[in-house]
C-alpha cells in the first residue's frame, strides 16, 4: 500500500505538473517517480509469486516482464538515433503546444536542433511551424522563437535572403525582439545594402544602447556598416569589401 501511494502521487505530478516546466528543471524531477514505481512492483511480483501457485499465471507474469524489458530496450533505440530522437521530440513538442503551449518552443528547437544535416533541420523547422501555424494568432511568442531560430539556421547556410524574411517574421510575432532587428541589419550588410543596414544598426543601438553601453556588438556592427559605405564607394575595393563580409558572416554564423 505504500508502495502504491508513493507511486501514484509522483506519476501524477508527472502527466500534470511536469510537462509546464522547462526541460532544464523537469527532467530530473521524472527520476522521483522512479523509485518508489520499481520498489511497488518488486513487491506486487513477489506477492504474486508467492501467492499464486499456477505455473500457467507465473509464466504469464515473466513473459509480462520480459515485454516490459523489450520495449524499454525499444524506447533506448528509438533515442540513439539523433533522426528518430528528432521526430520523438517533435511530436512530444507538439502535443505540449496543444495541451499546455507554455515551454514548447524550447522542446521543438531543440529536436530540429538534434538533426546533424544543416538542411534537413531546415526543413524540419519549416515544417514543424507550418504545423503550428493553424494553431496560432499573430502576435505568438513561441512562434517568434522559432521563426528566429530558423532565420539563424538559414543565415547559418548561406540562404541571407530566405533569412531575412523569417527575421521579418519574427518581428511581426514579437516586435521587441531586438536580436532579431540586430540580425535585420546584419542581413542587409550581407546582401550589400549598406545604407539601409547602417539605418537599422543606428535604430537598433539608438533603442538598446541609448542610455547605457548593453550591446557592444551592435555598436561594432554599426560601425562595420559605417565602413562598408564607404568602401563600396570605391570599385577597386570591392574584394576587401567581400572579405569583410565573408569575417562578419564567420563572427555571426
Amino acid at each position: 500500500m505504500f508502495y502504491s501511494l508513493a507511486s501514484l502521487y509522483f506519476l501524477i505530478f508527472n502527466f500534470t505538473v511536469n510537462p509546464t516546466l522547462s526541460p532544464v528543471r523537469d527532467w530530473d524531477l521524472l527520476s522521483l517517480a522512479a523509485l518508489p514505481t520499481v520498489f511497488l512492483v518488486f513487491a506486487a511480483l513477489h506477492r504474486l509469486f508467492d501467492q499464486s501457485l499456477l505455473p500457467r499465471i507465473r509464466t504469464l507474469l515473466v513473459g509480462f516482464t520480459l515485454a516490459l524489458g523489450i520495449f524499454s530496450f525499444s524506447y533506448i533505440g528509438i533515442n540513439a538515433g539523433p533522426v528518430s530522437a528528432s521526430r520523438r521530440l517533435e511530436g512530444t513538442g507538439t502535443w505540449v503546444f496543444r495541451s499546455y503551449y507554455n515551454n514548447a518552443g524550447y522542446m521543438l528547437h531543440m529536436s530540429a536542433k538534434m538533426i546533424p544535416d544543416l538542411g534537413d533541420q531546415i526543413h524540419q523547422r519549416e515544417r514543424t511551424i507550418d504545423k503550428l501555424l493553424p494553431l496560432t494568432e499573430v502576435p505568438d511568442p513561441i512562434l517568434a522563437f522559432l521563426y528566429h531560430k530558423l532565420a539563424s539556421a538559414l543565415y547559418q547556410n548561406r540562404q541571407f535572403d530566405s533569412a531575412g524574411v523569417m527575421f521579418a517574421r519574427a518581428l511581426q510575432n514579437d516586435p521587441y525582439n531586438a536580436s532579431a532587428i540586430k540580425m535585420m541589419g546584419v542581413i542587409a550588410i550581407q546582401q550589400w545594402r549598406f545604407n539601409e543596414a547602417l539605418r537599422i544598426l543606428s535604430y537598433y543601438n539608438c533603442n538598446i544602447n541609448g542610455s547605457a553601453l548593453v550591446d557592444r556588438q551592435g555598436l561594432e556592427l554599426e560601425e562595420e556598416a559605417r565602413r562598408l559605405v564607404s568602401l563600396s564607394a570605391t570599385p577597386a575595393d570591392s574584394l576587401i569589401v567581400q572579405r569583410e563580409l565573408e569575417q562578419l558572416y564567420l563572427t555571426m554564423k
